[in-house]
């Protein structure tokens, strides 16, 4: 396994690309990751890494991000962030992945839907107050 990165990383220097999986193997890089409590789609479960996730929206200032975050602070992750089916773009726990990267996590648990049709499924039983 080493040689292959070691391999690699001379392949991407060459061409003068970074990669970002290897680059933070080189680095020594060690995940921390923000777990949820559940998973009910095995199937569908990723730790996924926070920097691939696209559509980053800016954190608003006001509602009620302190008692999310405060509650996330508490009890911690409950449910996976949902992430579509379409690249890495977040469909639901925006608010979720910028508390984890606050608190120095590296990945966080999701749900990565393969198609439409897992959509509703997944987002009704992160809906759920039990």
């Amino acid at each position: 396994m080493k040689d292959y990165i070691l391999n690699r990383i001379h392949a991407i220097r060459e061409d003068n690309v970074i990669d970002l999986e290897v680059e933070r193997y080189r680095r020594g890089y060690m995940k921390k990751i923000l777990k949820s409590q559940k998973n009910l789609f095995p199937h569908l479960y990723v730790e996924i890494d926070i920097s691939v996730l696209e559509n980053r929206y800016p954190l608003k200032s006001g509602s009620d991000n302190e008692e999310l975050f405060e509650d996330l602070s508490s009890t911690g992750l409950v449910h996976p962030i949902i992430v579509s089916y379409i690249g890495n773009r977040i469909s639901t726990g925006h608010r979720r992945v910028h508390w984890a990267e606050r608190n120095g996590y590296t990945h966080i648990s999701g749900y990565k839907l393969r198609n439409a049709e897992d959509w509703i499924p997944v987002f009704n039983s992160t809906m759920k107050l039990d």
